[in-house]
């Protein structure tokens, strides 16, 4: 009967220790951790410090346009802003758009701005992801922006298809400019 005792509490102790040990644990699991980003990074140039907002333009709707892989494909009209500001201005788009109706396999896309017919740098324009392959849609959104001269720009908003097959679907863009 006594070894029963001993026994029982031996297996009493180890459950409660291991019980206690997998408790810590699952606390220190649930904390979040930081990313050791290293490295130089190259801080965009257009939107540092305060800017003051002069004019805005939104741009909606359902496309439809078929995108051709390999080249950019227009999602919407193009908008003209109209620098006044002798030290110049920065223009910003915050564009979201849908894509889909793709059945090739690893078509990447993204969503681009071009200001005055340029593709811009700053952040170039990155892949959102794959598009699905069985007909269904996805969305994405990128933010960017430009330092421009006094004078009138033209903006517009492009998307980007690895292979041709897809379609652009719904999208809502807004455009600012802002000046420093």
């Amino acid at each position: 009967m006594r070894n029963i005792a001993k026994v029982s509490v031996l297996v009493a102790a180890v459950v409660v220790t291991f019980g206690a040990y997998r408790h810590v644990r699952a606390q220190e699991a649930a904390k979040p951790t930081m990313m050791n980003i290293t490295g130089k990074r190259r801080a965009p140039v257009g939107l540092s410090g305060k800017h003051v907002l002069i004019e805005s333009a939104f741009s909606q709707g359902l496309s439809g346009v078929a995108l051709t892989g390999g080249t950019y494909t227009e999602l919407d009209k193009e908008i003209k802003f109209n620098c006044k500001n002798k030290a110049g201005c920065t223009l910003a788009a915050e564009m979201n758009a849908e894509v889909g109706a793709n059945f090739s396999a690893l078509n990447k896309w993204a969503v681009c701005l071009q200001v005055d017919d340029k593709n811009l740098d700053t952040p170039l324009c990155p892949y959102q992801n794959y598009m699905q392959t069985d007909g269904s849609y996805t969305s994405g959104s990128f933010v960017q922006q430009a330092s421009v001269a006094p004078g009138t720009h033209r903006v517009q908003t492009y998307l980007w298809a690895d292979t041709t097959g897809a379609k652009a679907g719904i999208y809502d863009i807004v455009y600012r400019l802002y000046t420093p």
